[in-house]
């Protein structure tokens, strides 16, 4: 009945196009199963031209001591041993690589048609997430960068071995790694970049030679793109990563009967992607900043490739690309810590260098020398900069990019307010009072309607506790994408939004955002997630001055049987319990939040449903969480919580 009951709640979230098309998509999958084995046309790389010598990839002339090398390498070193190192695994490794194998649980995949495998049943295919992730081949770019580094033929060597191994175990259409096509796209953009990092090395030909399998496979990839790419009520970060695979992979390669066709599609979906899935204001509409980071991520590698090739964006597209850049260090407060609102799970476009690296740092050098954008604030160029020979173009004014002290991201219902930003005593808060997510499922939308975050002197202390998981542990993907999760006001235990699955929402909250006075430093906004449940209306007012953060709540209606209001704490946060409130200290910085006196509180740390923080994907922590209820509530009633700076 929950399966039922899922396809039905998802049939509804689709247009009658989507549903005409999905229907002509099921029975091309059909045809394809029952035609895999006789469908060799569909398996050859159809060459229009001979594949030009291409230019060998200028050195790097780095010294020996530089960090951000040494780092690579050592990282480097870890995938010559098959070590796994993405989402913080440890003392993960495989002797002989399994691309269908979950290398946590060891649970292998089946070896039959991508399509007829159910990648969200944890017991057939693991942990597909994992699975996934090593076939992007991010490890892969890391050798190829090592290889570029030193000159060592060990790295280039392995580069090679692990391609042709990938291609040997996933013929095309085969296995699950050919069933979502983002997974070639990413992949595509690694190969594109290890073949570039390699053409100085002996064993370049053993693989990238005219007859190679590497161009079949490299052709089944576009083709599978062409044919599956995201439509309808699934067109969100996917199809963006999708067609940016297919855009730099024929450019760089534009060799095949179809590049010149694949190209153009690719770039037509781009422009107009961007329009769709970006607010004027530069913010994505996904509203999950780790998805802002990823797209932006594709939309510039593509912007690069195209300057390479004499191609170009439109003016629309670089401006929007602008916006995009530009958001990053505004939302970032004076400690280097990024908004967290949403999902998130560390998905990358490309990796160029350590996992220990900050990613915005090179996006926002790589947005200055594209863009012109000036938000960086490193004098000198980042590894993959310098990988990209582009290092030149940085403008030569480092000056620190302009901030503003309070933002209103309005459109997106994201609020910045900051008092002395980049100073020690920087109060940065960053509230949410926008839509729920992107499209009609807001697949990665958290249920965070006036919620928010704050930090003291660049240090954390009110956080959002991010995502944990998406295809395993549905109730821990359920909690944590919950209202019970955030810094808001949940009320008889429901959330604003109904989860209807672990990426599909029904019943969305609307927020409205009622006043916004950036320069006083005061938001006020309200949300109708419980009316038509409860016939109760949530109304938050911010108030940021020098001394703290005041919040005023009002919840309107009729009688409910209970409130609740949490406060999720850093995991480093030490609380001490005082009269009407709690004393919060992290590092030499404190905090004290006065709690209505007619509420009870107590510190939930590591239950059930509560005090969890998950500082990465597929990773939770431990974390302190002050909880605040109510029962039996007379409407309307006003909640009035403080949250003070104390000086030491």
């Amino acid at each position: 009945m929950n399966k039922i009951l899922w396809y039905w709640k998802r049939i509804c979230a689709m247009s009658l196009d989507e549903i005409f098309f999905r229907i002509r998509f099921q029975l091309k999958k059909w045809t394809w199963k029952n035609t895999l084995n006789k469908r060799s046309v569909w398996q050859t790389a159809n060459w229009s031209v001979e594949p030009n010598q291409k230019k060998k990839w200028p050195k790097l002339n780095l010294d020996s001591s530089d960090k951000e090398a040494q780092l690579l390498i050592e990282e480097a070193e870890h995938y010559l041993n098959h070590k796994w190192l993405f989402f913080g695994l440890q003392n993960i490794s495989e002797e002989e690589i399994d691309w269908h194998m979950d290398p946590v649980t060891g649970i292998k995949a089946p070896l039959k048609f991508g399509y007829s495998i159910n990648h969200r049943d944890e017991n057939l295919v693991g942990n597909v997430k994992l699975t996934w992730e090593k076939s992007r081949h991010h490890h892969l770019t890391v050798l190829a960068v090592g290889y570029h580094l030193t000159g060592e033929e060990k790295y280039a060597k392995e580069v090679i071995a692990q391609i042709q191994s990938w291609i040997d175990q996933n013929p095309y259409l085969v296995g699950v790694n050919w069933t979502h096509p983002l997974e070639q796209g990413i992949r595509l953009i690694s190969w594109v970049w290890c073949e570039r990092l390699l053409r100085s090395s002996k064993s370049y030909d053993k693989l990238f030679h005219k007859d190679s399998k590497i161009w079949d496979s490299v052709y089944q990839h576009q083709l599978f793109i062409e044919n599956t790419y995201s439509r309808g009520s699934s067109a969100n970060n996917h199809l963006i990563g999708e067609m940016a695979g297919l855009y730099i992979s024929s450019t760089v390669w534009p060799w095949f009967d179809k590049s010149k066709h694949w190209q153009n599609l690719a770039k037509n979906s781009l422009e107009k992607e961007i329009v769709k899935q970006t607010f004027d204001s530069g913010v994505n509409k996904e509203l999950a900043f780790s998805y802002h980071i990823f797209v932006l991520e594709f939309y510039l590698l593509s912007l690069f490739e195209a300057n390479q090739a004499g191609d170009s964006f439109s003016t629309k597209t670089e401006d929007l690309l602008r916006k995009m850049v530009n958001a990053i260090p505004q939302m970032t407060d004076m400690g280097g810590n990024l908004p967290n609102y949403g999902d998130g799970d560390e998905g990358m476009a490309i990796q160029l260098q350590s996992l220990e690296e900050r990613r915005d740092d090179w996006l926002l050098q790589l947005g200055d020398f594209l863009l012109g954008t000036r938000t960086s604030t490193h004098q000198r160029p980042k590894l993959p900069v310098l990988l990209s020979n582009q290092e030149d173009s940085l403008p030569t004014n480092h000056s620190l990019p302009v901030l503003k002290s309070s933002i209103g991201f309005e459109d997106a219902g994201i609020f910045v307010m900051s008092e002395q930003r980049n100073t020690d005593d920087e109060l940065f808060v960053v509230a949410d009072a926008g839509p729920l997510g992107f499209l009609s499922i807001a697949a990665h939308g958290h249920a965070d309607a006036l919620s928010f975050t704050m930090s003291y002197g660049g240090i954390p202390f009110f956080i959002d506790p991010g995502t944990y998981v998406y295809h395993t542990d549905f109730k821990w993907r359920k909690y944590f994408r919950g209202t019970s999760a955030h810094n808001t006001i949940t009320v008889e235990g429901l959330d604003q939004s109904e989860q209807a699955g672990a990426f599909l929402w029904t019943d969305k909250a609307e927020t409205f955002v009622e006043k916004w006075d950036s320069k006083n430093n005061i938001l006020e906004a309200r949300h109708d997630g419980y009316k038509k449940r409860l016939d109760v209306i949530h109304h938050r007012k911010f108030e940021l001055n020098e001394s703290g953060l005041s919040i005023t709540d009002k919840l309107t209606g009729n009688q409910v049987s209970s409130a609740e209001q949490r406060f999720h704490l850093h995991p480093d946060c030490e609380l001490k319990e005082i009269p009407n409130g709690y004393l919060i200290q992290n590092k030499e910085k404190k905090l004290q939040i006065e709690l209505p006196h007619d509420w009870m509180s107590r510190v939930a740390v590591g239950e059930q449903n509560a005090g969890w923080y998950s500082p990465s994907f597929n990773k939770k922590v431990e974390s302190p969480t002050i909880i605040v209820t109510k029962q039996n509530i007379e409407l309307p009633v006003k909640i009035k919580t403080i949250i003070k700076t104390i000086k030491t």
